[in-house]
């Protein structure tokens, strides 16, 4: 090997390189005994990248010290796992990078932000390292040890947490361009990936990879500021901080609870405050925690003696939950600390109510049906059912369920729209156990189907099975997502929307809210303004000058009738000229009757308002 050949002091670095990890690797052991390690050499030397090798070994002194002397190994990294179990990590990793021209006063803001936060949301404790470059790593030490996934998941929302609340400061795009603000990185928290490892050189100017107490960051110059020459009197008057830090911090577990969100088999009840919240937040309007109470106690929805800090860390520990694992929380957070439901906004008028959905005896018996064969002895007769369910909501089903084929098979009824869906039921007291959804998945191109489905009671909270119905493209049904379709009256151009990789639940919530806020709560609202402020107009007219004098109400008149009656009401949204066309055909359909167009201008008749 031709060592550094590009360095004008190459004979004296890798002997500097050698004396300063005789010192630090005793450090490095007693912090991180066993874990992976990933280390870095030069071979082409300084000016040119350096090259990263996985050791077939964990870390220790001598193994550390003999890639040094064997391997030319110059800089450090880890993915910080057990010795026994590269997936389970003892730390948690958050990485603030910066683009070329950000200064490092902004890395120290950014990093006292995401201090702040897993303090105060969390209640975690992370050790700062100036990371020997321009960066600073947060380190936070995890009891419990979680799964990779899982924690990676919980740090994503960490991340995305922090940039939301400082947009202008933080950002967890990838690092491509020069935006000003700092990156956050929690990608490296994953088998085979790693970070610097405290105490670690840096090639260029042998800077250090130093832990810091928090104290000591505001009067930091650079990341840069420790180097091999300064740190053994750094550690002569501070000693082992890192393992001090770690020490002090002790005990603290992961969000993730002991690897709970990969083991767990029972969906989690949501609890009263969650189902409470999301009950009161359906209005669309975002609201404090201490406003959520205040309607909950009003209502009777939760205890008298239930208190807001009580309420507050519910949501927010909710939240995380469904973010680290890859679902959709029902409820989000603002920059203002207010809680809101997790679709698009609606401050319109409700001035027309949707219809409460009629009782349908034959809907009925169908989900008693459903309720008794899927926790039955009869898989068969549970196949059977959520046949007739399809069918009821628009398909034309076909029940299978021999050896080699799918439980059922149901074509939408939609013309040139229509689409198939394979169908695999699964029945279980409870939750169904083991779901394979590969087990419908396999038949696709056999039946030329569209979607895949698999129907059960419940199915497990398990990210693994999430990733499963993603690879596999299937989609999870439960039994009360099935029976809410067939309550409403939902139709196959509805259920299409349910059917992507994943559970329907998360969706389901979108279509419900869509009939409630969406394009038929605006045509309605639309058209109940353009004849209440129309009648108006020709009211005036009538009054102060007749027909001759008449104004005519056309699309562009009515729009802007209609904006202004919505600014009054609060509503800062605006009609657009394709709703207030739709408006003006269902105000004079014939079946409808309520208005009439004379030369393109609506005529509204007072008989009928």
């Amino acid at each position: 090997m031709q060592l550094l050949s590009g360095a004008s002091n190459d004979a004296a670095l890798m002997p500097r390189v050698l004396a300063y990890y005789e010192l630090v690797a005793p450090l490095m052991e007693t912090s991180l005994a066993g874990a992976p390690i990933v280390y870095r050499n030069y071979p082409g030397g300084l000016d040119m990248p350096g090259l990263f090798h996985v050791a077939p070994f964990g870390l220790d002194i001598k193994k550390l010290l003999w890639l040094i002397h064997a391997k030319y190994a110059i800089e450090f990294y880890s993915w910080a796992s057990l010795p026994d179990d590269d997936d389970r990590l003892r730390f948690g990793r958050i990485l603030l990078e910066t683009p070329p021209g950000v200064d490092f006063v902004r890395v120290k803001r950014a990093a006292l932000v995401l201090h702040d936060l897993l303090r105060n949301e969390w209640k975690l404790h992370a050790i700062p390292l100036v990371d020997g470059g321009s960066g600073i790593a947060l380190w936070i030490p995890l009891a419990d040890a979680p799964h990779a996934t899982a924690l990676r998941a919980w740090l994503h929302v960490v991340a995305n947490r922090a940039a939301f609340l400082h947009p202008d400061l933080i950002s967890t795009e990838p690092n491509t361009h020069d935006d000003g603000r700092v990156h956050v990185h929690v990608s490296s928290n994953a088998a085979g990936h790693g970070s610097a490892l405290p105490y670690s050189l840096r090639a260029h100017g042998l800077t250090v990879c130093a832990p810091i107490r928090w104290a000591e960051l505001d009067d930091l110059p650079h990341a840069g500021t420790f180097t091999a020459e300064s740190l053994p009197e750094r550690l002569r008057e501070h000693g082992d901080l890192f393992a001090k830090e770690v020490a002090d911090i002790r005990k603290q577990v992961s969000p993730c609870a002991a690897g709970a969100v990969m083991t767990s088999r029972v969906p989690e009840p949501r609890g009263h405050i969650i189902v409470a919240a999301i009950d009161i937040l359906g209005d669309g309007r975002p609201r404090t925690s201490h406003e959520i109470l205040s309607a909950a106690l009003a209502r009777e929805l939760v205890p008298a003696n239930t208190q807001n800090k009580y309420v507050y860390s519910a949501l927010i520990e909710y939240i995380a939950r469904q973010l680290g694992r890859g679902r959709k929380p029902p409820i989000l957070q603002d920059a203002q600390r207010r809680f809101h439901i997790n679709e698009p906004p609606d401050d319109w008028p409700d001035l027309v109510h949707e219809p409460e959905p009629r009782a349908d005896a034959a809907v009925q018996t169908l989900c008693d049906r459903l309720d008794e064969t899927a926790t039955g002895k009869d898989p068969t007769a549970f196949e059977s059912a959520v046949c007739d369910a399809f069918a009821h909501l628009g398909f034309l089903t076909q029940h299978l369920g021999g050896h080699g084929e799918p439980d059922g098979v149901a074509d939408a009824i939609l013309g040139i729209d229509g689409y198939r869906v394979l169908l695999e039921c699964k029945t279980a007291k409870s939750t169904v156990t083991d779901p394979d959804p590969l087990e419908v998945a396999k038949f696709h191109d056999g039946y030329s189907a569209d979607y895949c489905v698999i129907v059960g009671p419940h199915f497990p909270e398990e990210t693994e099975f999430l990733s499963e119905l993603h690879t596999h493209h299937v989609t999870a049904i439960a039994l009360p997502e099935l029976q809410t379709l067939l309550h409403i009256g939902a139709n196959a151009i509805e259920v299409k929307r349910l059917l992507q990789p994943g559970y329907a639940c998360d969706v389901i919530a979108d279509l419900l809210w869509d009939r409630a806020h969406g394009a038929a709560k605006r045509i309605a609202t639309i058209a109940c303004l353009v004849a209440r402020e129309g009648w108006k107009a020709q009211m005036i007219a009538a009054e102060q000058g007749g027909p001759a004098h008449a104004p005519r109400l056309t699309v562009d008149a009515a729009m802007l009738l209609v904006d202004e009656a919505l600014r009054a009401a609060g509503s800062a949204h605006a009609c657009a000229r394709e709703e207030m066309e739709q408006a003006f055909s269902w105000l004079s359909s014939p079946n409808v009757g309520l208005a009439k167009i004379e030369s393109d201008a609506l005529v509204v008749l007072a008989s009928r308002t």
